[in-house]
């Protein structure tokens, strides 16, 4: 069961890290698109302002028909580069989410790990008095007053000298603790 919950935990931090990686390419990849619009951009601009003293020279010619035409593509590149600029805020406001979130995983991991081994302790050390300060601690750092009340209800029915205690209740804690960090690298 050990080595299972290792290799549980070293794939829930893969995967977080995985995700980590996902968001920053996006990131790069979003920041050479809005360079390139905004090169675009400038090269639209100086077009456009070339044209338009042009314009007032032939204003009824064939040339003020292409500046209006350039007009057009101005503003959808500027259009374009505003679009970008917003997929790129979005893409670092989810990063920064998510490195917040992993930030929370080794604290949730080590509650677990906490969890699983006084859960294989024979009597009377199964559940006892030290064990569950630590995991109180743990629980208190990653601050999810649903998964201490959890693990609390599965505490008060359980007794250390005979290791008598509500499966059904621990296993519930435990897998609101997995749970918590699949959502964690979900978002």
């Amino acid at each position: 069961m050990n080595n299972r919950t290792n290799i549980l935990y070293i794939g829930i931090a893969a995967a977080g890290i995985l995700g980590s990686i996902f968001f920053l390419v996006q990131s790069r990849n979003a920041e050479q698109e809005l360079a390139k619009a905004e090169e675009s951009y400038a090269v639209l601009q100086d077009e456009k302002s070339a044209l338009e003293t042009e314009f007032a020279i032939f204003k009824n010619t064939d040339l003020g028909k292409e500046v209006e035409i350039l007009q057009l593509k101005l503003d959808a590149k500027e259009k374009e580069r505003a679009d970008i600029q917003k997929n790129l805020t979005m893409t670092n406001t989810t990063l920064a989410t998510l490195r917040n979130n992993l930030k929370l995983i080794p604290n949730i991991t080590r509650a677990l790990s906490l969890m699983s081994g006084t859960f294989g302790k024979q009597p009377p050390e199964c559940f006892n008095a030290a064990d569950r300060t630590a995991i109180d601690r743990e629980l208190s750092i990653v601050g999810d007053a649903a998964w201490q009340e959890k693990w609390s209800r599965f505490i008060a029915d359980t007794d250390s000298k005979n290791c008598s205690m509500s499966p059904q209740q621990f296993f519930t804690a435990v897998d609101y603790g997995f749970e918590k960090i699949a959502s964690l690298v979900r978002q």
